[in-house]
């Protein structure tokens, strides 16, 4: 009976996701060895910061490449030193760095979050079981934990290797070779991941309402009550603060004695598990839509709407970049991205996948965001790697949003800046610098000069304010040779360079096409 009250509750919970709700770098294992996982499991580390050394400032929202699986991907990836990326849905997919399988392996139900030790042993949780298979995809162990949860716990390993992971009503300890260590009974279900502080205290959240802190050996340190379910999983911060999340729509920050701090109230349930930036920032999503970034005092830093619920959790690179995933399980096709945010709160990138985004993004040691979506597609999201492979970027006069290779993003993010065409010119000038970073290049700005200088592949353009003459190369040629007026502006305090000159002297090829007014610019490298 218990069993089956715990599964009537989760399908309840998932179906109440499309309601909206009326109540109310510091050290933390975030240095890799050579043979260790290069994400090794939910959320990153074991403290669960979301945050990794990995820069994605190159990452330019391209997709590499997508791999579909039998179904619904709720199962954030994890990544294996050697590149091998794992994800599930009722079978652990263990898919090569080129997104083509390597082994697939069938489980009794739906996949959590895998979890690699520094072994290579992968744990995941599926139905009644914490699966531990060897790296070629064999079974080396299973435990029966019990009582089957529709979605659950994903694994955490401690630094003893100690696998931790919630079923049920129970926290299960476990040793690395299968045995049990010692269990935990909470008064509610576990879905909530839980996270190992650096003097081994394990926090977990439960549908009790409560966030448990528990000692090493398994016995209550203290229990934190909130307003609503704890699905949220803990993240813990440097200074030994833990935050998490609960459905009565607020961010907690508790101290380690199990005191709060402060708490943070969003427009709705959160079940999203936060991450923590380099600076202490804490990033939050929340189903009012909304993307949070807190100071540790506990005040707002900024939010960002997104188009659709975020159940995601958010994942941090070393460049400070944030992403998280949006979408509705009911309503999927509405708001389903992936979306790259800025360190202060602007728009990266987006990209639209074809259902909601529920999975957490895992980061690859080169920049690529891997991240499931209910669509049945694992996304694989990077820069252009591919030399042969032109760049195609669209774009229309008065429309702030340009597509690369079909990926839509801003063309000026968070400011709105729209491509102009100046009449008595007949040319368009647009904020080139979203163009130029799609293309591969950099640009720079002399505010004393008054100069702009784009570099890309050996290709050197300067190129001044109000000066019809621009350098490529070092040799001087009009912008437009049939019209000395042609040259950069500035409008409404945003610098705007003439396109066609820019692209081509890039080597783009540049076509305008008339009747739905769209330039595309082709670019092959």
């Amino acid at each position: 009976m218990k069993k089956s009250i715990i599964v009537v509750i989760t399908v309840a919970l998932l179906l109440m996701m499309a309601v909206p709700f009326q109540g109310g770098f510091s050290k933390e294992n975030i240095t890799q060895a050579n043979s260790s996982p290069i994400w090794p499991m939910f959320r990153y580390n074991a403290e669960h910061t979301g945050r990794c050394p990995y820069d994605t400032s190159k990452n330019n929202g391209t997709l590499k490449w997508k791999y579909e699986t039998g179904g619904k991907i709720f199962s954030s990836p994890a990544i294996a030193s050697d590149g091998t990326v794992y994800v599930g849905d009722t079978y652990l997919y263990a898919l090569n760095p080129d997104g083509t399988l390597k082994w697939k392996y069938k489980t009794g139900g739906f996949v959590d979050s895998p979890a690699i030790a520094s072994d290579g042993t992968v744990y995941v949780r599926s139905g009644d079981y914490l699966y531990a298979l060897n790296p070629n995809g064999t079974l080396k162990w299973k435990y029966e934990t019990g009582y089957l949860v529709l979605v659950g716990s994903s694994p955490a390993i401690a630094s003893d290797g100690t696998v931790y992971v919630g079923s049920g009503d129970y926290l299960y300890a476990l040793n690395p070779d299968g045995t049990l260590k010692w269990k935990y009974e909470t008064d509610g279900g576990i879905e909530s991941s839980p996270a190992i502080a650096s003097d081994g205290t394990v926090y977990v959240g439960s549908r009790d309402d409560y966030l448990y802190a528990l000692n090493p050996n398994g016995t209550l340190k203290w229990k934190y009550k909130t307003g609503g379910y704890v699905n949220s999983s803990p993240a813990i911060a440097s200074d030994g603060t833990i935050y998490v999340g609960s459905w009565d729509g607020y961010l907690y920050a508790l101290n380690p004695n199990g005191t709060l701090k402060w708490k943070y109230k969003t427009g709705n349930a959160v079940m999203s598990s936060p991450a923590i930036g380099s600076d202490g920032t804490v990033y939050v999503g929340s189903f009012d839509e909304f993307l949070y970034a807190l100071k540790t005092d506990g005040t707002l830093k900024w939010k960002y709407k997104t188009d659709d619920l975020i159940s995601s959790s958010p994942a941090i690179g070393s460049d400070g970049t944030v992403y998280v995933g949006s979408g509705s399980i009911i309503f999927g096709g509405l708001g389903d991205y992936l979306y790259a945010l800025n360190p202060n709160g602007t728009l990266k990138w987006k990209y639209k996948t074809g259902n909601a985004v529920m999975s957490s993004p895992a980061i690859g040691s080169d920049g690529t965001v891997y991240v499931g979506s209910r669509d049945d597609y694992l996304y694989a999201i990077g820069s252009q790697s591919i030399s042969n492979k032109p760049i195609v970027i669209m774009l229309q006069p008065d429309n702030p949003y340009m597509t690369v290779n079909g990926v839509r993003k801003e063309i000026d993010p968070g400011r709105g800046t729209k491509p102009v065409i100046i009449p008595e010119w007949g040319r368009t000038v647009v904020p080139i610098r979203a163009i130029v970073e799609a293309l591969g290049g950099t640009i720079s700005w002399d505010g004393v000069a008054r100069k702009v200088t784009i570099k890309l592949k050996g290709k050197i353009i300067e190129l001044w304010i109000d000066n019809p003459k621009a350098k490529v190369n070092g040799i001087g040629k009009w912008i437009d040779p049939n019209n000395h007026n042609v040259k950069p502006i500035i409008v409404n305090n945003r610098t705007m360079l003439p396109l066609r000159f820019v692209a081509e002297s890039l080597g783009c090829t540049v076509d305008w096409n008339g009747t739905t007014r769209t330039i595309t610019i082709t670019y092959s490298g």
